[in-house]
């Protein structure tokens, strides 16, 4: 891991934001670098209209109190270190009326 040199998180919507803040501290710990994902560059991809992250009923009163929202960016890494973000708005592969 010492010579990551950027992170791709495909299918971002489903992300956790404790699942992003465990891959920050476990970048951070193994990198010795307290950096924002110990200094690897992240690039997130997805459609954030598509599926939400899996809370089960039972973790539910557990994750509210430290998270806003199960997504993403309620990642307190996110939060402190907000990402640049690219909005890719022309649709390739297939047709689609907007376009």
């Amino acid at each position: 891991m010492q010579k990551i040199e950027l992170l791709v998180v495909d299918e971002v919507s489903m992300v956790r934001a404790d699942i992003l803040d465990a891959i920050d501290a476990v970048l951070r710990y193994v990198r010795r670098s307290q950096e924002f994902f110990g200094g690897v560059q992240l690039l997130l991809i997805g459609d954030l209209f598509q599926l939400p992250p899996v809370i089960r009923e039972n973790e539910q009163a557990v994750y509210g109190r430290c998270y806003a929202s199960p997504f993403f960016f309620s990642a307190k890494a996110i939060q402190s270190q907000p990402p640049l973000c690219v909005e890719l708005d022309k649709v390739y592969r297939q047709k689609d009326q907007d376009s």
